[in-house]
């Protein structure tokens, strides 16, 4: 087991790398500090194998060649990590695969936000506000949608408790060095309950059923397939998926009580996005479920038409001042609202020009 101030060789530039305190562990590895470099951890297996040494290899050289883009631009200047993934490896002194060295990640797990709990995290409360979580959708599905670019990857388990999300509200994919990559002979890979579809294949088109599963629930506070059925042998939300037991779709006619949370399916969003829901959960191909190009576009758009919403979206930037009232003022500013801690975007009556999605990166 690694302890505090064990040194490993640095695969691309071969020198030491020294870890410090240990502040995370799970069931494949744990989590170090790295000294000097405070934008990094090192992640130290517990039984590395082969077959992980070759995969994040392979990751840690398409990082190295530019076909994966960790850094993010936003608008006005913000700039987020993809997620964490390996930039480096680490060998131990008998050159033995160790571990690997990856950006670090900050904020909550996605689940608290799904689930409203804050708890633990009062700073956070304004993710509550459905405008916040519309914007959060819309950032995952442009985390991702450069996640997919290379077109060498998939995940496989896609849940809330592997995305975290920062104080400004900017979503970063964990536990990316589990992935399946395309051009390697894909590992045996089991996704989480309620997050795989029933068609799953451990490939990119059972991800987009898993995040499209992550966006209702942030929307709606509920999982799109939690409901009583008539059959009470159906009683689990995997069992459900199973059956293709969309609350809103085909065989809704199956459940003998739907929640009332559901019901805003109808009223909180529009008919696109209601469209896509339908393509991700309901259509017997799962190749023409909607790509994260699509759900991005469609979210943007569909909040610009809200007229209700900045440019950045940062749960915890200061008020801002209110304007002077003046005669020629074409707009309305209020600030009656806003949460506390600052209001999180101007009220401005002005309608948008812009047909680009809502905070897509430059």
């Amino acid at each position: 087991m690694s302890k505090k101030g064990q040194t490993y060789t640095s695969f691309l530039s071969g020198k030491t790398v020294k870890l410090t305190d240990q502040i995370g562990k799970g069931g494949a590895g744990s989590i170090h500090k790295v000294y000097r470099k405070p934008r990094l951890v090192a992640k130290v297996l517990f039984n590395p194998t082969k077959d992980d040494e070759q995969r994040i290899k392979e990751m840690v050289n398409d990082h190295k060649k530019g076909k994966i883009k960790l850094d993010l631009p936003w608008n006005k200047g913000m700039t987020t990590k993809l997620g964490t993934w390996p930039i480096d490896l680490l060998f131990d002194a008998n050159k033995k695969f160790k571990g690997f060295l990856m950006p670090k990640a900050s904020g909550i797990e996605l689940q608290h936000i799904t689930s409203n709990n804050f708890n633990k995290h009062p700073k956070y409360q304004s993710f509550s506000k459905i405008k916040n979580k519309l914007i959060l959708c819309q950032r995952l599905a442009i985390v991702f949608s450069n996640f997919y670019k290379s077109g060498n990857y998939s995940n496989g388990d896609i849940k809330p408790q592997n995305i975290y999300v920062d104080d400004k509200g900017f979503p970063m994919i964990l536990d990316l060095d589990n992935l399946t990559i395309n051009n390697i002979s894909p590992k045996s890979k089991q996704g989480t309950p309620g997050y795989m579809a029933h068609d799953y294949k451990d490939d990119i088109y059972t991800d987009y059923f898993s995040i499209a599963v992550i966006f209702y629930e942030l929307i709606f506070g509920i999982h799109p397939y939690i409901g009583s059925a008539k059959n009470d042998k159906i009683v689990e939300t995997q069992d459900k998926i199973k059956h293709r037991m969309f609350v809103h779709g085909r065989k809704k006619r199956n459940f003998h009580v739907i929640p009332p949370p559901h019901n805003a399916f109808n009223k909180v969003i529009n008919k696109e996005l209601r469209m896509l829901f339908h393509q991700a959960f309901d259509l017997d191909d799962p190749k023409k479920r909607p790509n994260m190009e699509v759900w991005a576009k469609t979210l943007g758009n569909f909040i610009l038409s809200k007229n209700i919403f900045k440019d950045t979206y940062k749960p915890n930037q200061p008020a801002s001042p209110k304007p002077r009232k003046t005669k020629r003022s074409s707009y309305k500013t209020t600030t009656k609202s806003a949460p506390k801690g600052g209001n999180l975007f101007g009220t401005r009556k002005r309608k948008s020009t812009s047909s680009t999605a809502f905070a897509t990166p430059k």
